[in-house]
């Protein structure tokens, strides 16, 4: 089990190949709306071979902590035979998240060949949403998408938050950085070759094992959020981080971050020993450590 405990009070198949495909009952459009409604403008980012979806808002004076909200892997299959055309996410968790985030500057960025079209689909096939997915392209396009929205946002530093696949994309991310003052996973996939024999599916030897790369991201303050029902990463199967764990009740893998989000990132920023913005009144409250 979890070497630190925290509690926080206040089909199946189809879940885990896709492994981020709703979020507390919103879909595409209404997340994109809200995105908007909080500021978060669009950025197209070439990076490498890709050409990645991303939002940004900055403030207005500059801000030396850039939150940096990464996408979990979307609609990846759409049974275990056939994987999906689009992989833009259903529900996009990582990206309601980055609109209800109350940091100061705030960015999100999608995995390749999410919600984008036309020539920006370019060199997008499946296995970049499969087998791929993780694989050390995906790694540095996430980290040239990444460079660019930091310096248009004049950050120094920079906060990592993933969903899902996304928590494990933040961690390999992280590896390769010296500019990262806290990750955040919720819901995380840090260990895939265990989720993948977890869930009795084909390994990904294409893909890096955020797991492998450990020694890398390690010493990143860290704090990682998992759901009390959650079916895909469930709490008594996770892996051991050098960070606290926090179970989550009331929330799966996809539903029910969203509302709690001001609560938990305020949580994970008194953790992780980052200044805080100005708090928005939130009256949730946190159990001590237990054991």
């Amino acid at each position: 089990m979890f070497t630190k405990l925290l509690i926080i009070t206040g089909t199946l198949i189809a879940a885990m190949l896709s492994a981020c495909a709703g979020s507390d009952a919103t879909d595409r459009g209404v997340a994109l709306q809200r995105a908007e409604t909080a500021g978060l403008s669009e950025r197209t980012l070439p990076a490498g071979r890709f050409v990645l979806h991303g939002r940004l808002r900055a403030a207005p004076t500059g801000a030396p902590i850039l939150a940096v909200f990464l996408e979990g892997d979307g609609v990846a299959w759409i049974d275990r035979a056939t994987p999906s055309r689009d992989p833009t996410p259903r529900r996009p968790i990582a990206l309601a998240l980055a609109a209800r985030s109350e940091m100061p500057a705030v960015a999100y960025v999608a995995r390749p060949c999410q919600w984008v079209t036309g020539d920006d689909r370019r060199g997008c096939d499946a296995r970049w949403w499969t087998t791929h997915r993780l694989a050390a392209e995906a790694i540095e396009a996430a980290n040239e998408a990444i460079d660019a929205l930091k310096r248009e946002a004049g950050a120094r530093s920079l906060l990592l938050v993933g969903h899902s696949g996304g928590g494990g994309l933040a961690a390999l991310v992280a590896a390769r950085r010296s500019d990262v003052a806290g990750l955040i996973t919720v819901a995380g996939v840090t260990d895939l070759g265990a989720w993948t024999a977890l869930h009795r599916v084909s390994a990904m030897p294409d893909s890096l094992d955020p797991a492998a790369a450990r020694a890398g991201w390690e010493g990143v303050p860290q704090i990682h959020f998992l759901g009390e029902d959650d079916t895909v990463v469930p709490p008594d199967a996770a892996a051991t981080w050098s960070g606290p764990s926090v179970v989550v009740p009331g929330t799966g893998h996809l539903d029910g971050w969203a509302a709690r989000w001001p609560a938990l990132e305020q949580r994970a920023l008194e953790s992780l020993g980052l200044d805080l913005p100005p708090p928005n009144g939130s009256t949730e409250t946190f159990e001590s450590p237990r054991t």
